[in-house]
């Protein structure tokens, strides 16, 4: 999380790689790094790689993906939107978001 990957003292070559790796980073504050996703139906763990995650270019992209995320196969998890949304709305996210980059592991467990 943090709108910036990279040093104040970064050269020019170094930012425009970090700004490319995912563009949404700089107006939203995080950016995706990977997922692992229990899919019900097919009864095993989909990975989705940091390759994947650097394909989302638009806001659009990010919400597919998140779809994949909060979904076992069958279904979304939309009961889990408002905790996302609590997170984003965070005091000390807020803070944060003009930083350098921090790490934010979030992870659900369903019976």
């Amino acid at each position: 999380m943090g709108t910036k990957t990279y040093d104040a003292d970064a050269s020019p070559e170094k930012i425009l790689y970090e700004s490319q790796k995912f563009p949404l980073q700089e107006t939203l504050g995080f950016r995706l790094q990977g997922m692992k996703v229990y899919h019900t139906v097919m009864q095993e763990y989909v990975v989705y790689d940091r390759g994947y995650c650097r394909k989302m270019q638009t806001e659009n992209d990010l919400k597919v993906g998140f779809s994949k995320y909060f979904s076992d196969g069958l279904e979304i998890r939309h009961d889990l939107v408002p905790l996302v949304r609590l997170i984003k709305n965070d005091p000390y996210q807020k803070q944060m978001i003009n930083s350098h980059s921090y790490s934010f592991l979030f992870s659900f467990y369903q019976n």
